[in-house]
């Protein structure tokens, strides 16, 4: 939804023909995009910190959380300016026998979506394309790798910063972004989209 006016993707979004991993060289090695964080750092803080791989900020083996603090979303909070992610399947109720469904969390319970999960919902689908898969990816969620603005490993809803990530879904339908004020960030675990104006630059990887 763009001014209260639902859009099409395909109008808003714009992608690169030629887009190069930010691990490829000169020589032409490393040609691919993948792994996806090494460019989800770089977007959100200009660098990868050394991170080659796809692993979540406070995994057990080889956790990739940043203490940096010159990073776009910190840099915006610094300036008085609000920040929101909003990441599909994330804050998802559970049945009576603790499996995951398609349905939202109330506000007070959301957290900080610290861990990628991925699986089959026990009832329901994806309202945004109708599949009965689950699947979020930290490492498509850039501000989630960084103290700051993820409050440490808190996966509780006592995490100081939980009301900064939100489920799409609690906005009308799953994947579909919520109108925010002008000066704020807004990701999705598909797309990377800032509105930092009236103007939108928008990347895709």
């Amino acid at each position: 939804m763009i001014n209260g006016q639902r859009v099409h993707v395909s109008e808003q979004v714009s992608y690169a023909t030629n887009y190069r991993s930010v691990l490829a060289t000169q020589s032409g090695n490393n040609p691919h995009i993948h792994p996806s964080e090494p460019n989800y750092l770089w977007a959100e803080a200009g660098t990868n910190f050394g991170v080659l791989n796809d692993n979540d900020p406070f995994a057990t083996n080889g956790p990739t959380n940043q203490n940096a603090t010159q990073h776009l979303t910190a840099l915006l909070t610094a300036g008085g300016h609000t920040s929101k992610s909003y990441q599909g399947d994330t804050d998802l109720l559970k049945d009576a026998s603790g499996k995951l469904t398609n349905v939202v969390r109330p506000k007070s319970d959301w957290t900080v979506p610290l861990k990628s999960i991925s699986g089959v919902f026990s009832s329901g689908v994806n309202d945004f394309n109708g599949p009965t898969q689950y699947n979020y990816a930290a490492k498509h969620n850039p501000m989630v790798f960084f103290t700051n603005t993820n409050g440490g490993n808190d996966t509780t809803s006592a995490n100081p910063l939980a009301l900064n990530y939100a489920p799409p879904s609690s906005c009308g339908s799953t994947n579909q972004k919520a109108m925010v004020s002008p000066a704020t960030i807004r990701t999705t675990s598909r797309t990377p989209s800032w509105r930092l104006s009236s103007r939108r630059a928008r990347t895709k990887t």
